[in-house]
């Protein structure tokens, strides 16, 4: 609501009614000086519309602060989470062959993920401080910046889950999974450091063998110790344990898959809570400014003198 506007109504429905049945009188040796009420009530009025546009503008301020701040922090926990993911997968790539990847400079979609979850998650930080900025001293550049920027991030963030919803969730991420697996446990009937990494992945994510347990019958008696829950159990074929936990292979690549998809939620929900801050910062952005106090009122032009008697 303008300020004519917040005028007009308070002081046609409140204020001007006690006017027309109100008149000052102020006298001095020279004259009989008749003022209408109406002076007061405008000035009293102006006083109503600079507080409200205070209280109004400060919850403008407010509310761009909140969203501001839960939009920073989903950036970080977003770097975050792309962070732990980068370092689940060089774990994981770890257990491939040197040699067969030796000349292999291709990158999966799966680990450019992590990757774009970092970039994405620290570029909401300086947009953030613009925010901040522009909140702490409502500058019209800085809110003018802050939301210019916060666009084009709005437009990344989406971006970012549409291509990993798109191309992440399909076949070959799951090829790419179980082809590193399938690497790593052939590797291990070579090479003791392959095995003992191989069977780490087991005690992590509760599985054995590339397929199942018996894959360790060509090539082993029985299963290794972590196949089993406890690491000094005596794990054999007979194990019910053993025989009930699904392959590597398949438990990586279903993991894999719900961690960047759950990554890509996470970017749009962080979606959501820049473009709460977005129009925050618009709300903020077009708010007239407070006025000033030497504003002139029209009612000092319509005084009305009466003569000295």
């Amino acid at each position: 609501m303008g300020r004519l506007e917040f005028e007009g109504r308070l002081t046609q429905r409140v204020l001007r009614p006690l006017a027309a049945r109100s008149w000052i009188y102020t006298r001095n040796e020279e004259s009989h000086q008749s003022i209408r009420l109406t002076t007061i009530v405008e000035h009293a009025t102006l006083f109503i519309y600079r507080t409200h546009d205070m209280s109004s503008s400060a919850s403008g301020r407010r509310a761009l602060y909140v969203t501001v701040t839960s939009y920073a922090a989903g950036g970080v926990a977003l770097a975050a989470a792309g962070a732990w993911l980068f370092a689940e997968l060089l774990s994981f790539t770890a257990l491939r062959n040197a040699n067969h990847y030796l000349l292999d400079y291709r990158i999966h979609r799966l680990q450019a993920v992590p990757w774009g979850c970092i970039v994405a998650g620290l570029a909401a930080l300086p947009v953030a401080a613009c925010g901040w900025a522009g909140a702490r001293r409502r500058a019209g550049g800085a809110l003018a910046a802050h939301a210019a920027l916060l666009a084009v991030l709005i437009l990344v963030y989406a971006a970012f889950a549409g291509l990993v919803f798109a191309y992440v969730d399909e076949r070959s991420t799951e090829e790419f999974v179980k082809d590193t697996v399938y690497d790593g446990f052939y590797s291990a009937k070579t090479d003791e450091g392959a095995l003992a990494a191989f069977g780490q992945l087991e005690r992590r994510l509760g599985c054995c063998g590339a397929n199942d347990a018996r894959d360790y019958r060509s090539w082993r008696d029985a299963p290794p110790p972590t196949c089993c829950a406890a690491t000094d159990a005596v794990c054999d074929f007979t194990s019910r344990e053993a025989n009930e936990r699904v392959g590597c292979s398949r438990v990586t690549a279903v993991r894999a898959r719900y961690a960047a998809l759950w990554l890509a939620a996470a970017a749009v929900l962080s979606a959501v809570l820049q473009a709460g801050a977005l129009v925050a910062t618009c709300r903020l952005l077009l708010r007239p400014r407070p006025m000033k106090q030497n504003i002139e009122m029209e009612s000092t032009k319509t005084l009305l003198y009466e003569k000295p008697v």
